[in-house]
């Protein structure tokens, strides 16, 4: 997901006409990630496994 938001950090270096350009990127990217695996969560939103201990 951060690779899809990643245009958006540009848009105070960008060009005000470039705008629209970057946000139809963005939105293009998060379409394809969400159409990629339906019902799937994404790894940055999914709660880290807990430990497990190895045990003796």
């Amino acid at each position: 997901m951060d690779a899809a938001l990643a245009p958006v950090a540009e848009l105070a270096t960008t060009p005000l006409e470039e705008h629209a350009e970057l946000y139809e990127t963005v939105h293009a990217r998060l379409s394809a990630a969400l159409e990629a695996e339906p019902g799937a969560v994404p790894a940055a939103l999914r709660p880290e496994a807990p430990e497990q201990d190895a045990g003796p």
